[in-house]
């Protein structure tokens, strides 16, 4: 597993949820208790920060064996 994407009924967003999230340090991204996985809230008024998020992926890519 790399990432997914899913909705958050307490924020009442979809998100972008990344595994080895524990292993990034970006200001964006939001563990709120989970142990693996950190997730990037998603506004439906804005365009998505695709750069960023391809920069994650890669970035987790490292971490999976």
């Amino acid at each position: 597993m790399l990432c997914y994407l899913y909705y958050s009924k307490k924020h009442k967003k979809h998100y972008l949820s990344f595994y080895h999230g524990d292993r990034l340090n970006y200001p964006q991204l939001i563990s709120e208790g989970r142990k693996k996985f950190k997730i990037l809230l998603i506004d439906e008024n804005e365009d998505l920060p695709v750069e960023f998020i391809l920069n994650l992926i890669l970035e987790v890519k490292k971490h999976i064996k």
